[in-house]
C-alpha cells in the first residue's frame, strides 16, 4: 500500500499573484529532463561515486531551475527540504531506469549508479 502524504504536505501559499503557477510550471518541466540528465550524468561522471553523480546531478538541476531566484522570490521557503526533495525524484528516475529495457542485462545500457 503507498504511503500517504499528509496534506499539509499539499498546502501551497495563496495570493502570490500566479507565482506558485508559474514556479510550479518551471518545476515541472525541469523535472521532465531528469531522466536525460541522469544518463548525461552517467556518461560524464560514470567513473565516480554515485554520491558524486547525484550531487552533481542535483547541483545542476538546481542551476537550471534557477533555485537561488526563487529562494530570493520565496517560492522556496525551505530550500533544504527542497534540495532533499530533488534528490527523492533522481532516485525515482535512477530506480526507474535500473528496472527498464535500457539497463536490461545484454543491453548496450549501462545500469546507472547514483547513491541515496
Amino acid at each position: 500500500m503507498p504511503r500517504r502524504v499528509p496534506a499539509d504536505d499539499f498546502t501551497i501559499q495563496k495570493g502570490l499573484s500566479g507565482g506558485i503557477m508559474n514556479f510550479l510550471t518551471q518545476l515541472l518541466q525541469g523535472f521532465a529532463f531528469i531522466p536525460a540528465l541522469v544518463n548525461g550524468i552517467e556518461g560524464l561522471f560514470g567513473n565516480k561515486s554515485g554520491v558524486q553523480k547525484k550531487d552533481a546531478a542535483i547541483s545542476f538541476l538546481q542551476n537550471a531551475l534557477a533555485m537561488t531566484d526563487a529562494i530570493a522570490m520565496r517560492e522556496i521557503v525551505d530550500p533544504e527540504k527542497f534540495k532533499g526533495g530533488i534528490g527523492l525524484v533522481i532516485d525515482g528516475v535512477v530506480q526507474c531506469l535500473n528496472a527498464s529495457a535500457w539497463a536490461k542485462p545484454g543491453s548496450n545500457a549501462t545500469r546507472v549508479q547514483i547513491a541515496k
